[in-house]
């Protein structure tokens, strides 16, 4: 299993390991979570946000369209957004291929706020992306 990440067969959660955000299902590179402290390490490791770098290149500014509840945005606080991907501590890189639906939601490369995914059960934008959904963070 990747990333040693053990799963509870039934419901797809982790059997332990810590705090966990939780993908309601979805399954994304094989899982239904990633771990709290492999998002982190990923956003911790990720280059910095360059405003003049190429387009739809990351970090880039997460504008919350769908208004999902990220704990610590409020009061006008920009945040960030950021590929993550399950069963691993290694970022993802620019023109590394495609960056998958997980996203870490960061104030900084200190801060996780939180992880939201492409929700395949939701309706798709104008740029044919489907909306964001806010993972379940257990433990």
């Amino acid at each position: 299993m990747p990333g040693n990440q053990g799963k509870n067969k039934h419901y797809g959660h982790p059997v332990t390991y810590g705090p966990y955000h939780f993908f309601g299902g979805q399954e994304i590179k094989g899982s239904t979570y990633i771990l709290d402290s492999h998002a982190k390490a990923q956003v911790k490791n990720a280059p910095a946000y360059n405003p003049s770098g190429p387009p739809r290149s990351y970090p880039k500014p997460f504008r919350n369209h769908e208004k999902l509840p990220i704990q610590g945005s409020s009061n006008g606080r920009k945040m960030y957004e950021y590929p993550v991907i399950p069963g691993q501590t290694s970022s993802w890189r620019n023109g590394g291929g495609a960056p998958g639906p997980a996203r870490a939601i960061c104030a900084s490369k200190a801060q996780l706020l939180g992880v939201a995914y492409h929700d395949s059960k939701k309706s798709k934008t104008p740029s044919g992306y489907h909306k964001f959904s806010l993972a379940t963070r257990h433990g």
